[in-house]
């Protein structure tokens, strides 16, 4: 901008600067001692990630920032991948009675044998939605598997602040009472 309309001489000589300042170039860091220093303390701590190799480099007496130990890091191929945390929604240690499984293994021959029922709450942003939806087995060789009636047939959902098995009742006799062939 400056230099395509005056001389680099004549730039330097208005900003008091030298004339090798306006043609120096920093060298990039020599990185070797700090790599070092970073696969050393993360063979001894292998769970650290660069938030605490940082910390720990510190310690040792290294002036650095976090940017640039994870870009070393990562460049090492260092990182330590998030452990996403699971969330338990069920809760197995109440006083309820535990009931046994009756359909783990059906044996059908007919349609309408074996039923099933579920309800699920869907957590929105301030409220929960549920979900119930009945179920029938098809006859045959399926060892078992769970299939819905038909789209849409016996299922319904509602939102409010705990389930009502009066709603969930009136859904499933909303429901339209085909029945698909192929089951």
């Amino acid at each position: 901008m400056l230099s395509s309309e005056y001389s680099v001489t004549l730039t330097c000589e208005l900003l008091d600067c030298a004339k090798s300042s306006y043609y120096h170039q920093t060298a990039p860091p020599d990185d070797t001692k700090l790599t070092e220093a970073i696969e050393t303390a993360s063979e001894e701590w292998p769970t650290y990630g660069y938030r605490r190799i940082t910390a720990q480099l510190r310690r040792q007496g290294w002036q650095v920032n976090h940017k640039r130990i994870r870009r070393l890091m990562q460049k090492l191929d260092l990182s330590i991948k998030p452990k996403r945390k699971k969330l338990q929604t069920t809760d197995s240690q109440h006083d309820f009675p535990r009931y046994p499984n009756l359909v783990l293994d059906p044996d059908t021959a007919r349609p309408d044998q074996v039923w099933v029922s579920d309800i699920t709450y869907i957590r929105l942003l301030r409220d929960f939605v549920y979900r119930s939806a009945e179920l029938t087995t098809k006859p045959g060789s399926d060892h078992g598997r769970i299939h819905p009636l038909h789209p849409g047939l016996a299922s319904g959902a509602w939102a409010g602040s705990h389930p009502d098995p009066d709603r969930s009742t009136a859904s499933a006799s909303q429901a339209p009472c085909t029945r698909d062939s192929s089951l």
